[in-house]
């Protein structure tokens, strides 16, 4: 598995329904990025409505500092 050969493993869902990081959709994005890291996975929170085709900036959470 690539995770136990130190290499870093990327995970993308489509969590983000383009609402703002508050309410559900927070809880929805942090359950999701709280699962990933558990994991050791490095997380990244689409938007539902868009190809992945550009960077969806979450302030808050990303990109991490």
């Amino acid at each position: 598995m690539v995770a136990n050969e130190n290499k870093p493993v990327f995970s993308v869902d489509y969590v983000d329904d383009g609402s703002g990081y508050v309410g559900e959709n927070k809880d929805r994005i942090d359950d999701y990025y709280s699962k990933a890291l558990a994991k050791g996975y490095i997380p990244y929170a689409a938007r539902v409505d868009r190809a992945l085709d550009e960077l969806n900036i979450i302030r808050g959470i990303k990109p991490r500092e």
